[in-house]
């Protein structure tokens, strides 16, 4: 009996390794994060994934999904203290940098979307003093005693 299912085990792991050697095509969706510097933001918001069709060998594929912290990061170029810039991404940028975050396939044969606009600005600060409106109403025999405060007394508001 023991033989039969160690038979059929060690079959199976043949079949396993041999089929993970033959090259495959698969859809992944990636997470899309944007490397900005940290006084520039972005004014409009982007997809928060991107789908990709690549060719790669079976134990490529494995080890992507199982790590499964691929992503596509975009790296815009940083310019001067321009307000507001349009900084276009086309497929062959996009095709670069997906393939820059699959260092396991062999071919990225699609993406989705194939292109994409970032409107990117600067990032501003402001310190914003918080003004109490409103009234404490206490119960019947009680009274406030001395003016009140908040604190903090400011906030830092930036975006």
């Amino acid at each position: 009996m023991w033989r039969v299912l160690g038979a059929v085990f060690f079959a199976a792991l043949l079949w396993g390794i041999t089929a993970l050697s033959d090259t495959y095509i698969s859809s992944m969706s990636l997470p899309l994060r944007v490397d900005l510097p940290p006084d520039q933001a972005l004014l409009e918001p982007l997809p928060s994934t991107i789908q990709v069709t690549l060719r790669a060998s079976g134990w490529a594929l494995l080890k992507m999904k199982a790590a499964g912290q691929t992503e596509c990061v975009l790296h815009p170029a940083v310019r001067g203290q321009e307000k507001q810039r349009e900084v276009m991404v086309d497929r062959t940028a996009l095709l670069t940098e997906v393939r820059a975050g699959l260092p396991g396939a062999e071919q990225v044969t699609n993406v989705y979307p194939d292109s994409l606009t970032m409107v990117i600005g600067r990032v501003a600060s402001k310190r914003v003093p918080l003004i109490p409106v409103g009234a404490i109403n206490t119960r019947q025999g009680f009274e406030v005693i001395g003016s009140y405060q908040i604190a903090p007394d400011s906030v830092t508001i930036i975006g």
